[in-house]
């Protein structure tokens, strides 16, 4: 909820539970296979240096239909991470998971330099809620709340 710049159909929404009592997400009935739009938010972060990062998000996606988002990550103009789905699997809780692609195993590291890297997160199913970011030098670091 704290991106410089959240475009619909992402918006902020609301829930106690949520770290600051707000999130990020694209509307839609739960459940429902409904198309999430054009929507996105952008996030900048500052590394602190050069390295192999790894991406947390704090995230509840109740249900199959309500639990990807696309990811990007760019950084002095170049792709660090070109657009790939993020599946996080349903949860009916808020939950932190790293980023992994499809099928892998293990989280994916991401190579960074130091600077700003902005993360960009776009509507892939509507339902999928956003919470809050880490960047990791670990893969097995799970943030706290």
């Amino acid at each position: 909820e704290d991106a410089p710049l959240i475009v619909p159909t992402f918006r902020v929404g609301e829930d106690k539970t949520a770290s600051g009592g707000r999130f990020v997400w694209a509307p839609g009935e739960e459940g429902a296979k409904g198309v999430a739009g054009g929507g996105f938010a952008l996030y900048p972060m500052r590394i602190p240096k050069e390295g192999t990062w790894f991406l947390w998000a704090r995230v509840y996606a109740p249900t199959s239909s309500d639990d990807s988002f696309f990811v990007r990550i760019e950084q002095d103009g170049f792709e660090a991470l070109a657009r790939s789905d993020w599946h996080l699997g349903s949860s009916r809780e808020w939950r932190w998971i790293a980023f992994r692609r499809q099928g892998a195993p293990q989280p994916q590291g991401i190579s960074l330099k130091p600077g700003i890297a902005t993360i960009e997160f776009r509507a892939r199913e509507d339902g999928a809620r956003l919470d809050g970011l880490c960047l990791s030098a670990t893969p097995d670091l799970e943030p706290s709340k």
